[in-house]
C-alpha cells in the first residue's frame, strides 16, 4: 500500500499543526517521507552515522541488509530533512526516540488512512519517484535493495545520480506535504 496524495497532503497538514507540540514523533516521520528510509534505520541511526555534503547528508550505517550484501546500508537526507534534524537538540540516535508507533496511528486515524503503516511511507517515496519517471533499478538502489536478481539486471548508480534522484523524490514529497515553514 502507498499513500495518495490525498493522503500525504491530509497527513502533511496533521504534521505541520502538531509540530510546535510534537517535534521529535512529527520529524521521524517526515524523515522517513523525505528519504524513503526504513522505520528501523532512522530509529537507530546516530550522528556519527550522517555525513553533511552541502545542504544534504548521507546516512550510512549497518542495516537489514548489509549481512547479505557485505556493505553497508545508504540513505540520501535531503535538504529538506537535514533542515528538520538540524532543528532537533542533540541525543545519541538522529531523532532521540523510537519509533513513534502511537502518534502515528492517531495521525493516520485522523488523516482517514488507518490502514497506512509507517513502512507504507517507503512505498510512497518508490511511487512517486516511479511516477516522476525513475526507473525500477534506480529506486531500488535507493531504498538498497540488494537482491541478487536486481543486482545482476541493473547497474550500480554514480553516487551524484543516487543523490539527484533522492533529492527530485524528496522536493516532490515536501511539495505535497506543503512543508513551509517548519
Amino acid at each position: 500500500r502507498y499513500a495518495s496524495t490525498e493522503e500525504i497532503q491530509r497527513i502533511g497538514e496533521i504534521l505541520k499543526r502538531d509540530y510546535e507540540t510534537h517535534p521529535r514523533p512529527v520529524s521521524f516521520i517526515l524523515i522517513l517521507m523525505l528519504t524513503g528510509a526504513r522505520p528501523k534505520s532512522i530509529e537507530c541511526s546516530t550522528w556519527n552515522n550522517l555525513e553533511k555534503i552541502g545542504d544534504s547528508g548521507v546516512l550510512t550505517f549497518f542495516g537489514k541488509t548489509s549481512d547479505s550484501s557485505g556493505e553497508d546500508e545508504v540513505v540520501i537526507i535531503p535538504p529538506a530533512a537535514m533542515k528538520i534534524l538540524e532543528t532537533l537538540p542533540r541525543k545519541e540516535t538522529l531523532t532521540g526516540i523510537k519509533v513513534p508507533r502511537l502518534y502515528w496511528e492517531k495521525v493516520r486515524k485522523e488523516a482517514a488512512c488507518e490502514d497506512l503503516w509507517l513502512r507504507d511511507l517507503r512505498r510512497t517515496f518508490a511511487t512517486i519517484g516511479l511516477s516522476e519517471g525513475e526507473s525500477v533499478g534506480v529506486i531500488g538502489e535507493l531504498l538498497n535493495h540488494k537482491s541478487t536478481q536486481t543486482n545482476a539486471i541493473y547497474a550500480k548508480l554514480l553516487g551524484t545520480k543516487r543523490i539527484s534522484t533522492a533529492l527530485t523524490i524528496a522536493d516532490k514529497m515536501a511539495g505535497l506535504l506543503q512543508l513551509k515553514g517548519i
